[in-house]
Order: structure tokens, then C-alpha cells, then sequence
């Protein structure tokens, strides 16, 4: 038989494994990217596409897409960014003016491309870089990782 000051115990006990859980089961429910705004820049209205439907799975907000650098401008220009996923081959030119920029703004983001890692810029081989084609989820987990959280 339990004596009060153990059921005080036990109670307090399920009190506090019943709140870290259900603390973990919001976490979970938390889409990785709920609410931000992410730029997508691709030229190949496929491959835009599933990028827009994966970031808005995920919870975000797509920016874009846009198919050249200047229209990633203009888009930075009306909205404010919390990421972005970057092709780098656009056509007749690459993204890496604007990743440029983007690391200035500490703008975090993510290469999406079919260039080799060893023609990256070394100011962006520290980036992340998926090869085509790549697993969506992990090109999400990764670009959700580096998004800052939310100011509440």
C-alpha cells in the first residue's frame, strides 16, 4: 500500500511524464517549416513544382519560384525570406550571384542541382548541396534545420 507522501510522488510522477508528452506529440505535429517563407529558384516548371509542393507540405510559405536570378531579386525585393532553394544552373547563367547575396542577408539555403560539388565556388562549399535526383525529405529536414526558428 502507498502512503500519501507516494501517491503525492507517483501522481506528481504522471503529471510530468503526461506534459512531456504531450510537449513532444506538438513538437511532432509542428510542420518543419510551418510559416516560412521560402524562395524557390528553378527553372524546370517540373522540378519547381514538387520543390513549391514539398516546402508546402512541410508548412511553408512558397516564394517564387522564379526561373533567373532577376527575377529572384524582384522577388526578394516585394517579400521577406526566411530560406531558400537554390538550382544553380539556370539558364545561361548560375544562381551563385544570388546565393552571394543571400549569405550577405544571412538568408539560409540550400543548392538543388546536378552540378558537381567540385565546381562549387569555395565561398559555398561549406553550402549544402543536393545532387539531382535527391530525396525531397532530406532536402527539407535539411533547409528546415537551418531556417531560423520563429520569434514568438
Amino acid at each position: 500500500m502507498l502512503t500519501q507522501s507516494a501517491r503525492g510522488r507517483n501522481l506528481w510522477h504522471w503529471r510530468n511524464v503526461t506534459l512531456a508528452m504531450s510537449m513532444l506529440a506538438e513538437r511532432e505535429a509542428t510542420p518543419p517549416l510551418a510559416g516560412r517563407r521560402i524562395l524557390i529558384v528553378e527553372d524546370e516548371g517540373p522540378i519547381a513544382l514538387n520543390l513549391a509542393s514539398a516546402v508546402q507540405q512541410a508548412g511553408g510559405i512558397v516564394i517564387g519560384p522564379a526561373a533567373s536570378v532577376a527575377q529572384s531579386f524582384a522577388l526578394m525585393a516585394d517579400h521577406t525570406l526566411d530560406g531558400a532553394l537554390l538550382d544553380i544552373r539556370l539558364r545561361g547563367e548560375t544562381s551563385f550571384q544570388l546565393a552571394d547575396v543571400l549569405a550577405v542577408l544571412d538568408i539560409p539555403f540550400v543548392f538543388v542541382s546536378g552540378l558537381s560539388s567540385a565546381l562549387m565556388p569555395y565561398t559555398h562549399r561549406d553550402r549544402p548541396l543536393f545532387d539531382k535526383p535527391y530525396e525531397m525529405r532530406d532536402v527539407i529536414s535539411t533547409l528546415a534545420r537551418l531556417v531560423k526558428p520563429e520569434v514568438a
